[in-house]
């Protein structure tokens, strides 16, 4: 087949050429194609003879239709960029530069702030986060303090172990008003903290109130203790990830004796 001529854009002898077409909204090389001319006819719109520029990587082709040739334009799409104003990310859905604003450096943590050339912790973010974490894990603690102050203990008296805490001293106080009346039945008895049950006299009765009422005084003491002792470690602590890290309850050498 004869190859068309061209003369101001127009076919002065038919025949087939190399066209390459590219997009009419942005200018982007698409594909090319072989169209036969006839004569007098020109070539489709939004295409050219000339051949596009060799792939390039990072780039892509687009025709400048204002200087009638192909020129490279950065192309990033489906990278993400960091937003440095915010940390946030950003897909890339449209040839070009790198938006302004932005870096291909991700931050290492929500504190990190852009300092024009890398991601840091500026001291006084970390000084007021630190802060907080703390302040959070005081708030933990005084949970656990709360926590611990209901909940039930048993202690030893008279040769058994006994529940005791506000509940079982909540269960016992009616009982002891009658023993105070002297109106407690002969064949009374209160059940230990191992389900047997105990015949007590009403003078027993009221001294085992006393003994769980100084257990219960004294594990309240041993609570606010550790929770002060706790909460001075974690004042001690230099970085958020120790504070993060601590966990709140009984040492080992408590644990035992708490229970």
């Amino acid at each position: 087949m004869t190859q068309a001529a061209l003369e101001k854009g127009l076919a002065i002898t038919e025949g087939e050429l190399p066209v390459f077409h590219y997009s009419p909204e942005t200018g982007e090389y698409l594909y090319q194609s072989t169209e036969y001319l006839s004569v007098g006819v020109g070539l489709p719109a939004n295409s050219c003879t000339d051949a596009p520029l060799p792939a390039r990587e990072g780039y892509s082709v687009y025709r400048d239709t204002k200087q009638g040739l192909w020129v490279y334009v950065e192309n990033h799409c489906g990278e993400t960029v960091f937003d440095t104003r915010t940390g946030q990310p950003i897909i890339i859905d449209r040839p070009g530069a790198y938006p302004p604003d932005t870096t291909t450096l991700a931050p290492r943590t929500s504190l990190d702030r852009w300092n024009g050339t890398a991601w840091v912790i500026p001291p006084d973010v970390l000084a007021q986060h630190l802060s907080a974490l703390k302040q959070s894990k005081f708030e933990e603690i005084n949970q656990w303090r709360d926590e611990q102050e209901l909940a039930g203990i048993i202690f030893e008296w008279n040769g058994h172990r006994w529940d005791g805490g506000q509940t079982s001293h909540a269960r016992l106080s009616p009982v002891l008003a009658v023993a105070k009346a002297g109106v407690l039945p002969a064949d009374f008895f209160w059940t230990d903290a191992d389900n047997q049950d105990v015949a007590v006299t009403a003078e027993e009765l009221i001294e085992l109130e006393v003994q769980m009422l100084q257990a219960m005084v004294s594990q309240g003491f041993r609570i606010h203790e550790r929770q002060r002792a706790m909460k001075k470690v974690v004042s001690s602590f230099a970085t958020p990830e120790e504070v993060q890290a601590y966990r709140i309850g009984w040492d080992e050498a408590e644990k035992e004796h708490a229970s």
